[in-house]
This record gives C-alpha cells, structure tokens and sequence, in this order.
C-alpha cells in the first residue's frame, strides 16, 4: 500500500497527457448483448485488450 501523499499540478497533467496521446490507443466501447439480457441492464464492455500492450 502506498502512503505517501503525492500533489500534482497542472504541468504534471498536461505532460500525462503527452505521454498518453503518443502511447494509448482510442478503444472502442461495445454493448454486450448477452450480459444485458442476464442483467437487465445495459452492459458495455471497453476493450483495452486492444492497446499496444495487450492489457
């Protein structure tokens, strides 16, 4: 567990988000027709298995 309290600002943010743009892929969200017909509600899946690393 980590304890340590760490503040961000804004420039921390925005280079996050440089990194990101640059190494994360834009996945795509899809409705799962078989869990929303067990559940009754609707279900979506977001597929970041389709990122670079396979996650």
């Amino acid at each position: 567990m980590i304890t340590k309290n760490v503040l961000l600002d804004i420039t921390d943010i925005k280079k996050a988000k440089e990194i990101l743009d640059v190494n994360a892929r834009k996945t795509p969200l899809v409705k799962s027709f078989y869990l929303t017909s067990k559940t009754g509600g609707e279900i979506y899946l977001k597929l970041e298995n389709m990122q670079l690393t396979g996650s």
